[in-house]
């Protein structure tokens, strides 16, 4: 602490930020010796504050909130913002489509396309010589969409734009399974 204090008489016009877990360190020991001033009012720990934030102007920080942590602690996060910091207003949603695929429906596809009797499938000859070939391709598309469908089908999952970029909806629907699985401790 007494570097935080030559410093403040070195540059008189820094701002000093100094912030963390300070449980063996008491808030009066810490205002008393550097002159900053502690911010963070609501408790960080059970119902004690003992992650700090101590600054030398309080104005500096306009909005001190104290958070659940995105991590596994039983300590919460503390955020302090400026006035000037920009804040992303209202959430964009986005509705985006995937397939999900799994070994078990892998296995199931495959055992019956093993089944199925594909013989009964147009030779290229006779296509070549058809008046309407595209019918041939709209029908083998059908099936083929039918077949998607029926072990595939098509899954909406929210996207928003608080989500990072590479967060394509089939990875954000494994990650809900994941938290789910969390949640009932499995």
């Amino acid at each position: 602490m007494r570097n935080v204090s030559l410093t403040y008489h070195d540059y008189p016009l820094a701002e000093i930020v100094l912030a963390g877990d300070l449980n063996q360190l008491s808030d009066d020991a810490v205002i008393e010796r550097t002159g900053l001033i502690q911010i963070v009012r609501k408790p960080t720990r059970g119902v004690n504050v003992l992650d700090l934030v101590f600054v030398t102007n309080e104005q500096l920080y306009s909005t001190v909130r104290v958070l659940p942590s995105v991590v596994r602690s039983n300590h919460k996060a503390v955020v302090a913002m400026s006035a000037d910091t920009v804040m992303l207003g209202v959430k964009i949603k986005h509705q985006r489509v995937f397939r999900a695929k799994r070994p078990s429906i892998n296995a199931i596809f495959l055992q019956h396309l093993a089944a199925m009797d594909l013989g009964v499938r147009p030779s290229a000859d006779k296509l070549a010589t058809t008046s309407n070939p595209q019918a041939y391709y709209d029908a083998f598309y059908a099936f083929v969409i039918g077949l998607l469908d029926t072990f595939y089908p098509e899954r909406t999952i929210t996207v928003t734009a608080h989500d990072p970029h590479y967060l394509i909806g089939k990875i954000k629907s494994k990650l809900r399974c994941k938290n789910g699985l969390m949640r009932q401790e499995r």
